[in-house]
């Protein structure tokens, strides 16, 4: 490190907390930038042991209907509302319709194994789904 460099965190070292926020603000107008902290990712240990390798397995899959074939837009009706009982015969419609992959529409969130199952019915009666 420079002499210019320690002298320079020598100095910061001196400040009040309130004098590094005035800095903070002072140097972005300055420089026209925004201080903002940063996502630091989670160190990894030397520890090798399985538990600290295991990645987390993901339990909840949103399903989501990105279109679907018009011949089949009845079909693909009545699958919605039984996969999502909330919904009326309308609101099931216009679900559907409104469905595109510029503007997906989030049907139900649920585990793995039912995800895999109403993507399957979704695709049967027409639909285009989208599970993430």
């Amino acid at each position: 490190m420079t002499e210019k460099l320690k002298s320079i965190v020598e100095s910061l070292s001196e400040l009040t907390v309130l004098e590094m926020s005035e800095l903070s603000k002072l140097l972005e107008i300055k420089w026209d930038v925004k201080a903002t902290a940063m996502a630091v990712a989670p160190m990894q240990t030397s520890d090798n042991s399985a538990a600290s390798n295991e990645v987390e397995e993901k339990t909840s899959f949103d399903i989501k209907v990105i279109g679907f074939d018009p011949a089949k837009k009845l079909s693909l009706i009545k699958v919605v509302r039984e996969i999502n009982k909330d919904l009326t015969l309308t609101s099931a419609k216009e679900f559907v319709e409104k469905s595109s992959s510029e503007q997906p529409q989030m049907l139900i969130s649920t585990d793995k194994v039912t995800s895999e199952k109403h993507k399957k019915a979704i695709e049967e009666a027409g639909g285009k789904v989208l599970v993430s």
